[in-house]
C-alpha cells in the first residue's frame, strides 16, 4: 500500500483517453461465469476485455490500472460485495459506468440505489449483453478518475492480516472472520466460507490484531465480529451469526451476552 500511494502521489501527466477499442472489465467470483462472459464479449466487434477479477479489492486496483470504459460487476461475492465496490468508486470520485450482473433480479433495486441504472440478469443472453455494450459505445464515455490522490487515500489499508497457523501462516481478510474461539488448548477461527482455521495465536493476541475492525471480546473464550451478528439470546446464552445463506450459533457467557445487548442494538 505504501508503494502504491507513493507511486500515485508523484506528479503525473494528463491521462490520454484515446482508445481504439471499447475496454471492458469483468468481476465475478465464479470462474465459469468469468469464462463465459469473456467468450461472449470477445465475439462482439471492437470490444476488448482488459481484465478479470474475482473479488472487489482486485477489481478496484484493475479499474485504476486499466481504465476501462465499462465494468460488468457481479453483486453477490464473498467479502465486499459488488455494491460495496460501487460505493467505494462513488466515494473515490472514480467516474466509470458499472452494470450489475446477477442471477437475482431483486438486486436490480440495489443497482438503482447505488447509481447503477443497468442490470444484466443471469444466465446472460448474448443479445442482451451486446445491447448493453452498444449502448455504452454510443455514449462514448471517457474514464476520468478525478483526483488520483483522493482515490488512493480512499483505498482501505491492510485488507488482510497475517495469522500464525500450526505449520506456517495464513492471510485472512478480517471481514471474512465470523468469530474466534479458544477451546481445548487451541484457538479456532471460523470463516464466512464455512472453513475453520487453527492458529497458534491466543485470543488476546487476536484481539490486538483485530482491534481496528469491528470485533468484540465476549468473555474469556470468544472474540466475535459484530458485522455478522444477527441475534443474541441471553436466555439461552447464545449468539447467532449470518452471512449470505450460512448461519452460525455459539454459546456465550450469560453476563457477557447481557452486557453486549445493553451496549448494542441487537435484539434478544
Amino acid at each position: 500500500m505504501r508503494i502504491l500511494r507513493e507511486h500515485f502521489n508523484k506528479p503525473k501527466e494528463v491521462i490520454k483517453m484515446a482508445r481504439k477499442k471499447f475496454k471492458v472489465l469483468i468481476v465475478d467470483d465464479e470462474p465459469d461465469s468469468l469464462s463465459l462472459l469473456r467468450a461472449m464479449l470477445e465475439e462482439i466487434p471492437n470490444v476488448e476485455v482488459v481484465g478479470e477479477a474475482d473479488h472487489s479489492e482486485k477489481a478496484f486496483y484493475l479499474i485504476l490500472e486499466r481504465l476501462p470504459n465499462l465494468v460488468l460487476l457481479d453483486i453477490n461475492m464473498p467479502g465486499n460485495s459488488g455494491t460495496d465496490l460501487k460505493k467505494l468508486l462513488n466515494k473515490s470520485l472514480v467516474d466509470v459506468p458499472v452494470v450489475f450482473v446477477s442471477a437475482n433480479k431483486a438486486f436490480a433495486v440495489d443497482a438503482i440505489r447505488n447509481g447503477v441504472y443497468d442490470f444484466l440478469p443471469k444466465p446472460i443472453i448474448k443479445e442482451e449483453l451486446q445491447g448493453i455494450i452498444e449502448k455504452y459505445q454510443r455514449l462514448n464515455h471517457q474514464f476520468f478518475p478525478g483526483r488520483i490522490v483522493d482515490i488512493v487515500n480512499a483505498i482501505p489499508e491492510d485488507v488482510k492480516i497475517r495469522i500464525n497457523s500450526q505449520h506456517s501462516y495464513i492471510l485472512i481478510n478480517p471481514y471474512d472472520i465470523i468469530y474466534c474461539q479458544s477451546a481445548d488448548g487451541a484457538t479456532f477461527i471460523y470463516l464466512t466460507n464455512g472453513k475453520k482455521e487453527v492458529t497458534n495465536s491466543n485470543l488476546t493476541q487476536l484481539e490486538q490484531m483485530l482491534k481496528r475492525w469491528n470485533f468484540h471480546r465476549l468473555g474469556r473464550s470468544l472474540l466475535i465480529n459484530l458485522d455478522h451478528i444477527r441475534k443474541i439470546d441471553k436466555a439461552k446464552s447464545k449468539c447467532y451469526f449470518k452471512k449470505a445463506l450460512k448461519t452460525w450459533e455459539v454459546n456465550a457467557p450469560q453476563q457477557a451476552a447481557k452486557e453486549l445487548l445493553s451496549s448494542y442494538n441487537f435484539y434478544a
